[in-house]
């Protein structure tokens, strides 16, 4: 008898929690201690070296969120386009929810916390808030000032919206989809590409590997150098990555190309690493059944984390100047700003994200159901 592959690993969600708080990480760092160069003596020694240098992983961890949402997100649409399952409406109505539960009251978090710490509001602060909430930031608007992280859901959207429409393209090619629907599928297709052409297109290859993770699984007959081989292109990509923001000056205009192919290490590794995470989530759930729960309790606030950890940190730094050594008081303060982050999180988590699933039955009792349900497949 056939076994269906697994569609959840604790160990994803261990993954999904992580790269969020690798991203805390680094931006706590921002202004906690003064550029390397600035610190101390003792600030510049090697265990301190080391560690400055590990709190930059955050950029990795981007890219670890992109080929997880194509994994996660693309997978499951491959699924129910394979199968005959998509419905456009519900598609894109779980995509806008997902969302903009949680980012609408996060970016009124931002403002708040911008104008507490500034004292006023940078001038064309509206047209960033606006230009953020349309999902425009990078492409005809600034990011807004105060959560620099929300860069990278300007992507993820047209990530979405391009998926999408491309999904009601090839299941009405399929007999099913009215013809009415085909042509503003075809025009979101262009949109999407049209945005996603003025952003780094490396991206959209990582949230690609993902999807292509999910839909064709590997197998590693040899788990153990497959680990070691993903382990090391993942450095490699990583140290790309690295080398092009520290030595840009220094690269002939080659940084971007440089950063860029890192990126497709760093997603290719992580993307090759997925299958073997969800083959073995259910070892791990059995061999450590309150690890996993954790896990799963930690990624369902991890999206909220990643939202409101920059304006909080923002409101935290401007109590504080820099500080020019690490010490028992520099990285205690640290350690109380990440915690701080945590929880706060997870309280702006149980009003808003927690409830995504209600606002998407409202929405979906509001929305008029179709007469006749229209098959995708002949």
């Amino acid at each position: 008898m056939h076994t269906p592959a697994p569609t959840h690993s604790s160990l994803i969600d261990w993954l999904r929690f992580a790269a969020s708080l690798a991203v805390v990480f680094r931006h706590a760092r921002v202004d906690h201690w003064v550029n390397f160069e600035g610190l101390s003596a003792a600030g510049q020694a090697v265990p301190a070296a080391l560690l400055a240098a590990g709190l930059r992983i955050g950029h990795e961890a981007v890219v670890a969120f992109f080929v997880l949402s194509g994994f996660l997100i693309g997978g499951k649409l491959w699924r129910r386009c394979s199968k005959g399952t998509f419905v456009a409406r519900e598609y894109f109505r779980d995509r806008f929810t997902r969302i903009y539960t949680p980012l609408l009251p996060a970016l009124v978090l931002t403002v708040g916390c911008v104008w507490y710490a500034q004292g006023a509001l940078p001038a064309g602060y509206g047209l960033q808030f606006l230009g953020n909430v349309f999902q425009l930031q990078g492409i005809v608007c600034e990011r807004i000032e105060g959560n620099a992280p929300l860069w990278t859901l300007a992507y993820e959207t047209w990530f979405y919206a391009m998926a999408g429409a491309v999904a009601v393209l090839f299941t009405g090619t399929r007999a099913a989809v009215a013809p009415g629907r085909l042509l503003p599928a075809a025009l979101l297709v262009l949109v999407s590409l049209a945005c996603l052409a003025v952003l780094n297109a490396s991206y959209l290859f990582c949230w690609l590997f993902g999807a292509a993770a999910a839909a064709v699984p590997l197998k590693f007959p040899r788990r153990t150098w497959a680990i070691l081989g993903l382990v090391g292109l993942a450095v490699t990509g990583s140290a790309l990555k690295q080398l092009s923001v520290l030595y840009a000056e220094g690269l002939s205009g080659q940084a971007d190309l440089i950063h860029s192919v890192g990126n497709l290490l760093v997603g290719g590794a992580v993307a090759l690493a997925l299958p073997l995470l969800l083959d073995s989530g259910a070892r791990f759930a059995n061999a450590a059944p309150r690890l996993a729960i954790m896990g799963t309790r930690l990624a369902a606030f991890s999206y909220t984390l990643y939202l409101v950890h920059f304006p909080l940190l923002l409101v935290m730094r401007s109590h504080h100047e820099p500080f020019t050594t690490f010490n028992a008081v520099s990285i205690s303060v640290y350690v109380v700003k990440i915690a701080a982050c945590i929880v706060a999180a997870w309280l702006f988590y149980l009003p808003f994200e927690r409830n995504t699933s209600r606002v998407r039955d409202w929405f979906k009792a509001k929305t008029p159901v179709p007469a006749k349900a229209l098959p995708t497949h002949a």
